[in-house]
């Protein structure tokens, strides 16, 4: 049930207009489960379903990241007080944050999907 058609049923003794939801009840009647609508408040998301997947895929790189073949060069970075997924900087999260086995090496792993291309250029 959508979040508009909730909030118009009120409580017990509300009398309610749910003609404008036609569609939506028969549909719910027939068992059908309406599709969730994702939606962004940030200008730089061009698709918010899209994006939602660059989350999925930055948790599962992390806890697969040993099968990878970043994996067998590089250790996700970790010291006392952050984690390398998420890593705070100054101009934003880093997705990824990464160090070389021999410890001489950075790397950034920043996952773009369903943005702005122009938008994001200075956060990497």
């Amino acid at each position: 049930m959508s979040d508009s058609l909730k909030n118009s049923t009120g409580s017990i003794g509300t009398v309610s207009q749910i003609s404008k939801y036609r569609e939506e009840l028969e549909g719910l009647i027939k068992g059908e489960v309406p599709k969730p609508v994702l939606i962004s408040t940030d200008e730089t998301v061009e698709d918010p379903a899209v994006f939602a997947l660059e989350k999925h895929l930055e948790d599962f790189l992390v806890k697969n990241w040993i099968q990878t073949p970043l994996g067998r060069v590089y250790d996700i970075y970790q010291d006392e007080d952050n984690s390398g997924q998420q890593f705070p900087t100054d101009t934003g999260p880093i997705d990824i944050l990464a160090v070389s086995k021999d410890k001489q090496e950075v790397l950034v792993v920043e996952l773009k999907k369903g943005r702005a291309s122009d938008s994001v250029v200075g956060q990497i």
